[in-house]
């Protein structure tokens, strides 16, 4: 189906909304916050209304947000950058109370579209490949057929630097340049403080996607609140980055199998950060905070390998694990470790 038929059912879902309580959920990451924010923006232009909740949420806590919701007589529900068609049956809880709108860029796991659910990934209406269309260009491609949302593309760009689709949209960021005068490394520069808040003070993450909802320009963001972390960010990963030459490698495959113990969840910083160096090694990065979950972290960006598949079969029955094919993440129980890595081993053809 094409971008327009899409556009098109927006609109419809749109329709009377602000009549009824809505709920915006997104991931808790650069994409997630731009998709999350494009879409506040989105709703504000369109309905002249503001959403009346909205919250950067993890997986494992999506679920527990349906009696709130319900309770408080929610009508419309929309998760944007989020994987929910992974979590099988029981996302359609939400369509027990609400309307859904789904709009994401990973794997698809099954199609939700319901009567009560407007279901939409990337793959849908692009050929480009879905990690490389994040959520946060997706949102501002399907939402610009009713409003102009031009001022705030430097927060899409931000989305886009964080799910490292810069070189598939260098056109869009020429623009974005222009007009809304900024310019790349100001922009890297505020993936990079989005990142530091969900790595560092992850329950703040709220309060940073308010100081963008009320920046005017990304120039205003410089003075946020939450430059401190970028330091402390640095600092752990630096630590972690210089002890890579520590980790495995598997030479036959091209396999780096890393494992941290970081003060902060910086798994994700530190995969992406070796893979723009490595980007044709497998990299497998295990991070023990101390939890009974070991999380997951693996990156491949030459996509001869799909990471989310990699990972899918290596936590079959021992854990979770998914999303794109140059970039995916999981978890597993600490007891776990040495069947998840034979698992990887065997599967890349090292066993």
């Amino acid at each position: 189906m094409s971008l327009e038929k899409y556009q098109k059912k927006v609109k419809n879902f749109f329709e009377n909304i602000q009549k009824q309580k809505t709920a915006v959920l997104h991931h808790r990451d650069p994409d997630g916050l731009g998709s999350g924010i494009i879409t506040f923006k989105a709703l504000e232009k369109i309905t002249g209304k503001k959403p009346d909740f909205m919250q950067a949420v993890e997986y494992d806590e999506i679920l527990s947000l349906i009696p709130e919701l319900e309770k408080k007589n929610f009508k419309k529900i929309i998760m944007v950058d989020l994987s929910v068609d992974s979590m099988g049956e029981k996302i359609k809880q939400f369509e027990k109370f609400a309307d859904v709108l789904i709009i994401d860029h990973h794997k698809v796991y099954q199609n939700l579209e319901s009567d009560k659910t407007l279901f939409i990934k990337a793959s849908f209406i692009s050929d480009i490949d879905p990690s490389k269309y994040p959520a946060s260009k997706l949102c501002f491609d399907l939402f610009s057929a009713q409003t102009s949302l031009e001022e705030f593309q430097w927060i899409v760009c931000c989305g886009i630097l964080g799910d490292m689709g810069f070189e598939q949209w260098k056109d869009f960021f020429e623009q974005t340049y222009e007009k809304n005068s900024t310019n790349l490394k100001e922009l890297e520069q505020l993936t990079e403080l989005i990142n530091a808040v969900e790595t560092v003070e992850p329950e703040k993450f709220d309060e940073l996607v308010i100081e963008f909802v009320n920046a005017k320009n990304s120039d205003e963001m410089k003075q946020s609140v939450f430059q401190k972390d970028v330091k402390k960010l640095k600092e752990e990963a630096d630590k972690w980055l210089k002890d890579f030459e520590n980790a495995e490698f598997y030479e036959k495959i091209g396999l780096y199998f890393f494992i941290i113990k970081p003060k902060y969840d910086i798994k994700s910083f530190v995969s992406n950060t070796l893979s723009q160096k490595y980007y044709d090694k497998t990299l497998v990065v295990v991070q023990d905070l101390g939890k009974t979950h070991l999380t997951l972290s693996a990156r491949r960006q030459d996509f001869k390998i799909k990471m989310n598949e990699l990972l899918e079969k290596a936590t079959d029955g021992i854990g979770s694990g998914g999303g794109h094919v140059p970039a995916a993440g999981g978890r597993i129980p600490r007891e776990k470790l040495k069947p998840f890595k034979e698992n990887v081993l065997t599967i890349l053809g090292e066993k």
